[in-house]
């Protein structure tokens, strides 16, 4: 008897992963850039993430009152 038994059951009743958008790759790349510019003009990763930090958080905000 293996313990292997039960994967086979288990694995083929798991929903399929979810695909990846080219948008949100697109995303993930501007902000990849963007920390990288923030960290090239502070010269600190630390401030380079807090203002990053702070510029989505100010965004998400005007996101908000705008509607």
């Amino acid at each position: 008897m293996t313990q292997d038994r039960g994967l086979g059951d288990r694995n083929a009743a798991r929903a399929p992963l979810p695909r990846r958008g080219r948008r949100r790759w697109g995303v993930a790349g501007g902000v990849a850039a963007a920390w990288l510019v923030l960290y090239l003009i502070t010269g600190s990763a630390l401030s380079a993430t807090m203002l990053l930090v702070a510029f989505a958080a100010t965004g998400a905000i005007a996101a908000l009152f705008l509607r």
